[in-house]
């Protein structure tokens, strides 16, 4: 993992946001942080993000919630959440609604690190897949409409 990756890291229990925090920064991770989904909402607005990590229950809105904001982005965006109200019935429905994995409180660092890595290349793979697709197109066609995407790679 390098500096040029952002991870979003959203939990309301300051202890437990500053504690991922230096473990992804310790990883060479670019971390931004958010006590809450409103302050979520603004940095995802704001700031290119690669990941999101996630608490499922907080006061003001939780994982859900900010798994429906990134569902209507489009984006492909993974998140993973955690939480320490973990049930099967929890998961499966944060599962439907996309999350990337869900990981029971107290998390395991190196099962954390782990699953941010496997979700920023699967961004990256999901990154590679649009651009091929995009250079088929302008390609196939022996014609090239303006601007082609093979000239410049996200």
């Amino acid at each position: 993992m390098t500096a040029r990756h952002t991870v979003l890291v959203v939990d309301d229990e300051p202890f437990v946001r500053q504690s991922l925090q230096d473990m992804l920064e310790g990883e060479g991770l670019r971390v931004v942080a958010a006590a809450d989904l409103k302050a979520a909402h603004k940095l995802l607005q704001s700031e290119p993000v690669d990941a999101v990590v996630t608490d499922l229950q907080m006061p003001q809105g939780g994982g859900m919630a900010l798994l429906d904001e990134v569902a209507a982005q489009g984006s492909g965006l993974p998140v993973i959440v955690i939480t320490g109200v973990g049930t099967i019935a929890n998961a499966v429905a944060a599962m439907k609604k996309g999350a990337f994995d869900f990981l029971q409180k107290p998390v395991d660092p190196a099962q954390l690190l782990l699953q941010v890595q496997r979700a920023l290349e699967h961004r990256r793979l999901l990154a590679d897949l649009s651009f091929l697709r995009r250079a088929a197109r302008c390609g196939g066609s022996g014609r090239r409409p303006a601007p082609c995407p093979c000239r410049s790679r996200p």
